[in-house]
């Protein structure tokens, strides 16, 4: 996909985001998003605890994205505040191996502020249509079991759940679990 170009998106409450590749002057803001994903819920694996990556490891990862063929990152910037509020990245596993360069991955973060309102929608329908272009095959992700918004979302979306990690991570003293997903393309 390379470099996202802006797009304004409407959300199904009237808001309005703009969708873009990420930028190294968004550094600032894409912390503050971290830290609000991390205290807000427990889907991703961001958490108030973990340390943060250095600057110069968050800027090499979005370079990387922006300039390859097929992986992206995409983030959601409210209009008014400018502030991050979402992110969708898709990553292609292995681009060199002729066995396994048809498959991407993807991760999404969105802020509870966010949920229910078409974002996730918005980023799956781009990344979908994506893939679809590129010629990726498989696309997969994963999702905390307990996370049944996203499921459904995804299930709407045409993955299937292939499988389930157990105790995946010790969070707040309970062993949680993961479902392993995936959607398939131009078999």
């Amino acid at each position: 996909m390379s470099e996202y170009k802006a797009e304004k998106y409407r959300l199904k409450d009237g808001r309005e985001i703009i969708l873009r590749s990420p930028k190294p002057e968004d550094l600032p803001k894409f912390r503050e998003f971290i830290k609000v994903i991390g205290e807000e819920t427990t889907f991703t694996n961001q958490t108030p605890l973990r340390p943060e990556a250095p600057d110069e490891k968050i800027l090499q990862v979005w370079k990387q994205h922006n300039e390859a063929e097929i992986s992206s990152i995409i983030i959601a910037i409210e209009e008014k505040t400018e502030n991050i509020v979402g992110l969708i990245g898709l990553t292609q596993v292995s681009p060199l191996h002729p066995w396994l360069e048809h498959i991407s991955n993807f991760a999404t973060m969105i802020v509870k502020d966010y949920w229910g309102v078409g974002l996730g929608s918005k980023f799956m329908s781009e990344i979908i249509a994506h893939c679809e272009k590129s010629g990726i095959k498989r696309l997969e992700g994963s999702v905390r079991t307990y996370n049944e918004k996203a499921i459904r979302l995804y299930k709407k979306y045409g993955f299937e759940i292939e499988g389930c990690q157990k105790n995946t991570a010790l969070i707040d003293g309970n062993m949680t679990d993961l479902y392993m997903i995936a959607k398939f393309f131009n078999l």
